[in-house]
Parts: structure tokens; C-alpha cells; sequence
């Protein structure tokens, strides 16, 4: 009999399946979805369909998906420590952006702290234009670095952090908030009165107040990785994903290591939480509160991920996983504090992709390949990248803007005498663009589906050199092509477009088939497909 913190990865991936978890293809979709696919019909409405995975296709020749991977800004880095305050300071891996509509600028937190982690702040930002930032001087207490000349003043971009330390905020602008002092949201871990995460308030995101504490804080466990949180519309509830660490047993040997996965707590008042209680619980305690483990597809230079930030994207959530590779037994054998600089060392952390359709059950996404990589050896993101929560999606430039912090050196630097000196960069994605179909030539047919709307709009990109996409559309009881919409109707597409509305004979009005069961057949020739959406004459992109 196995102690209950004593599972292998294979225990661990046998364990996950039985108990309803995602691992490698084993998610689980929403109640609705299954109902469609028991009747044969997906119902997709005037939802964009990605292919994140095989579920809108029935069958592909030629073709396969591709994970594709952002390209880092040539204005990295974007955010450097470059005042006077700031000295000794570098940026942790907990950073927070928002496009504020109301007020139409970008608006920035970031966890900053000295050389050793003595000091753990909360910062502020702003921006015109998502690239150039400035650090508004609103301190709400006196700060001096000890690197600088200089009396305490109030002349920095600090907002919180005295007296208690503020670890691994989360921040976000709450659009749902009942009272206007309460806008701007937090969570964040402190250890004094009492420790754990706690959660705090603002109007403007820089004058924060504590909930009343004992009611309400700490709201939930201890955790020292950013609390990554937002509002979920889908189920109306405040999400929070944290790190856990269940001790689980890794390769040969009777020893146990903690092993980072990723957990979630939610809310309907942001006050109270169901959580786990313990970090370190075993699997088995924390079960319901666990979204994503290592498993062996990994392979044991993996020892999890360190938090899950989350784009709530059209009808799906993606996730970034901050992915901790070290070699086996390492952390056990830490180095000494200084001095040890030459011993050979493996800690990175870079991004790779999950997607979820319920929020709930996870699947990885591209065979597990590198979404975000790390920088060219000496650059400022050579180590470790952290992405922040959220993402911008920017319909205006058909963009979705990935901020994130880079460090020069690896998680274990300042135990090794290193400086961790860090700073935020920038990569920016095409707008669907996570995944997309790729052909040199070949089809795909999706499955039975109906929808609403009038016509097809894709998101698409072909070769210069015969490049090109055809649609037809079939009926989905016969499998005949429809009169007006086969292929040889089709005006194929070439160039590169986010929304290219399809049109057969030069026509698009797709209204009488709105409803019916049909099926695409797609065509692709040197050609990357993103993404498909049946939409309304004169309705915007979604």
C-alpha cells in the first residue's frame, strides 16, 4: 500500500484519468458540446472556431496543425529598472496589463524586489501606446534605495508593500464591481498578522485598502507565485490559479519531491474562496482544486510549472505555462550561496501552451513545443520568461500583445551569487494565431455543424508563389456539395487577411443555409488557416 503522497507519474497519470483531471488528450468538454456530439451536429452559432485541437475537424489530408510562436518586439526591452529608486531592484515574475478603455492607456503592475527578496513591492505604470512606459511618481510611502543618494521621498511608481511585504500580486480591473471603490481587485500572499493570500481593494489601482481582516483574510493558503485572477464570465465566478506543490515520487528511488502544478480557487464575491488549504497537501487531498500536473511525456527534466496565466479567448481559455526545467534531484543539492557560480546548472523557465473549454479540464497544446523561448544567450531573457495576466488582444491591429518579464539568469541565481537583473519585453502574436492548419497541399472537412449569420469570414495567410484557400460547403446528410458552393464556385483566396469574407461567384449571403446541417471542405495550397466564423452583414469581428 502506497503512502497517499507517494505516486509516480504513471500513478499520477492513471489517477488523473479516473479522477476526471486533464492530462495529454483526456480533456473534457462541457456538458452542451457532448450533447451536440452525441446528436452528430455541432451547433458553433456565430462562435470563431480555432484549431487548438481536431474537435471541429472530421478529417484532414495533407494538412497539419502547427503551433506558432510570437515574435519578440525589436523594442525589448520595453521596461528597464532606470531610476533612481529603483537601484537595487528587479522585476519578479508577477506582472499584471490592462488596456483601460475608460481611460485609454495601458496600465501596468509588477511585483518589484531587491537583490535578496527582503523587499516585495507593488509598482505602477502607464502607457500612451503598450510601448513606451513611464513610472508615474504616485508613491504611497516614503521609499529610499539604499543603492542611491538620497532622503525617503514619495517620488516613485511604488503603490504598496509597507509595512507588510506584498508577494506575487494579482491584479486586475473588476468591469463587474458594484462599488466604485472597489474597481480595482487584488490578491497577493503576506505573512503578518497572519499568513497567506489576501485580498485588497482600490478604486484607481494605486490607493489599495486590505479587506477587513479577520473576516474575510487571508482569503485563502499560503502561496508565494503570482495569483493569477480574473473574472470568469462563462461561470460567472472570480478565478484565481495558484501553484501547488504535492509531493509526488519522480523516476527511480524511494524519495519523494515536491512537484509544481498548477491549482485554482474560485469565488462568486471575492471574498470568500474555495480553495485548497494546503500547498503541499498530496494529490489526493487537492484533487479538486488541481488543473495541470507534469506528467511522463514530460520527462523528468521537468519539475512543473510555476503558475497558469489565462486568456478567457472566444469560446475557449488559453493558458501560458511557465514551464521550470531542472535536472533531476537538483533543487535537493542546492549550491551554496555565493561563490559557485561555474557549477554546471540547469534552472530555466520558458512558455508553453494549454487550452481549455470549460475551464476546468486542460490540454496541452503543440506536442508540448516551446511557445514563448527564451532569449540568445547574454540577452535579458536568456534564463527565465514569465508572461503576464492578461495578455491585449488588439482587434485595431489585429494583434494580441504578450507582455512579459525576462530574466538574465536562471531561478537559483542569487543562491549562486549571480546577479538576477530582469526587465519587461513584449511579443506580439497574430490575432487566432496560437494555432493554425497548415498544407502544402490538402483538405480538411469539418464535421456536421450548423449555424447563425450570413456569411463565412477566415482568418488566413498563403504563399506568394500559388498560395491559396477554397471553401465549399456540403450538405451534411448526403455529403453532396450544395448548388452555388462547391469548389469550382469558390473565388479562392490568396494574400493574407484576419477577416476575408468568402464569397462564391462573387457572392457571400450564406442566410439559407443558416440552421441546416452542413460540413466545409476547405482546400489549402502553401497556406496557413487560423481560424473560421459565420457572421452577420455589418457585425464586427467578435
Amino acid at each position: 500500500m502506497k503512502d497517499r503522497g507517494q505516486i509516480s507519474r504513471r500513478d499520477w497519470l492513471r489517477s488523473a484519468s479516473a479522477f476526471g483531471f486533464s492530462t495529454a488528450g483526456c480533456a473534457l468538454l462541457p456538458a452542451g458540446i457532448l450533447a451536440a456530439e452525441r446528436s452528430g451536429v455541432l451547433d458553433i452559432g456565430s462562435r470563431r472556431q480555432l484549431f487548438l485541437d481536431d474537435f471541429i475537424l472530421e478529417s484532414r489530408e495533407g494538412v497539419f496543425r502547427t503551433l506558432n510562436q510570437p515574435l519578440k518586439s525589436p523594442h525589448n526591452p520595453l521596461v528597464e529598472m532606470d531610476q533612481p529608486w529603483e537601484a537595487d531592484m528587479h522585476f519578479a515574475n508577477s506582472t499584471n496589463v490592462i488596456y483601460d478603455e475608460q481611460h485609454g492607456r495601458f496600465k501596468m503592475w509588477n511585483q518589484v524586489v531587491n537583490y535578496d527578496w527582503s523587499e516585495r513591492l507593488l509598482a505602477y505604470y502607464e502607457s500612451d501606446d503598450g510601448l513606451s512606459w513611464r513610472k508615474p511618481e504616485v508613491g504611497q510611502f516614503p521609499y529610499h534605495s539604499p543603492a542611491a543618494s538620497g532622503k525617503p521621498t514619495r517620488k516613485h511608481n511604488f503603490v504598496f508593500g509597507r509595512p507588510h511585504p506584498a508577494t506575487a500580486p494579482g491584479v486586475f480591473k473588476d468591469r463587474h464591481a458594484k462599488r466604485p471603490e472597489e474597481r480595482y481587485k487584488m490578491l497577493y500572499r503576506r505573512s503578518k498578522p497572519q499568513s497567506g493570500v489576501w485580498a485588497a481593494f482600490s478604486s484607481d489601482g494605486i490607493h489599495w485598502t486590505d479587506y477587513p481582516h479577520p473576516d474575510v483574510n487571508p482569503v485563502y493558503v499560503n502561496n508565494d507565485t503570482h495569483q493569477v485572477v480574473f473574472w470568469d464570465r462563462k461561470r460567472q465566478k472570480y478565478v484565481a490559479h495558484m501553484r501547488l506543490k504535492p509531493p509526488i515520487k519522480l523516476g527511480a528511488g524511494p524519495s519523494k519531491t515536491p512537484t509544481r502544478s498548477v491549482g485554482i480557487a474560485t469565488s462568486e464575491d471575492f471574498l470568500h474562496w474555495d480553495a485548497p488549504r494546503r500547498i503541499r497537501d498530496p494529490v489526493e487531498v487537492n484533487r479538486p482544486h488541481t488543473l495541470l500536473m507534469p506528467d511522463e511525456r514530460d520527462g523528468m527534466g521537468i519539475s512543473g510549472f510555476y503558475s497558469m496565466e489565462t486568456l478567457p479567448y472566444e469560446d475557449v481559455y488559453l493558458a501560458f505555462l511557465p514551464v521550470y526545467h531542472i535536472f533531476p534531484g537538483m533543487e535537493r543539492h542546492l549550491p551554496p550561496r555565493r561563490g559557485n557560480a561555474a557549477t554546471p546548472w540547469l534552472d530555466t523557465i520558458d512558455i508553453q501552451l494549454a487550452f481549455s473549454r470549460d475551464g476546468q479540464s486542460w490540454q496541452r497544446i503543440g506536442d508540448r513545443r516551446t511557445f514563448l523561448p527564451l532569449g540568445a544567450a547574454g540577452s535579458f531573457d536568456a534564463g527565465m520568461v514569465f508572461v503576464s495576466q492578461l495578455p491585449v488582444v488588439r482587434q485595431d491591429r489585429g494583434e494580441i500583445w504578450i507582455y512579459y518579464v525576462g530574466y538574465r539568469k536562471g531561478h537559483w541565481a542569487v543562491r549562486r551569487g549571480e546577479n538576477q537583473a530582469s526587465a519587461i519585453g513584449l511579443a506580439v502574436l497574430r490575432l487566432d494565431g496560437f494555432v493554425s492548419l497548415a498544407a502544402g497541399d490538402g483538405s480538411v472537412l469539418t464535421k456536421p455543424l450548423t449555424f447563425t449569420g450570413d456569411r463565412l469570414v477566415i482568418n488566413a495567410h498563403t504563399s506568394a508563389s500559388g498560395g491559396m484557400i477554397s471553401v465549399e460547403v456540403v450538405d451534411a446528410a448526403s455529403g453532396d456539395e450544395i448548388p452555388g458552393f462547391s469548389q469550382s464556385d469558390c473565388d479562392v483566396f490568396s494574400g493574407d487577411a484576419i477577416s476575408q469574407v468568402v464569397t462564391w461567384n462573387g457572392k457571400s449571403d450564406l442566410s439559407h443555409l443558416a440552421g441546416r446541417p452542413v460540413q466545409l471542405r476547405i482546400r489549402m495550397r502553401a497556406a496557413k488557416l487560423y481560424a473560421f466564423q459565420f457572421r452577420s452583414v455589418q457585425e464586427p469581428r467578435s
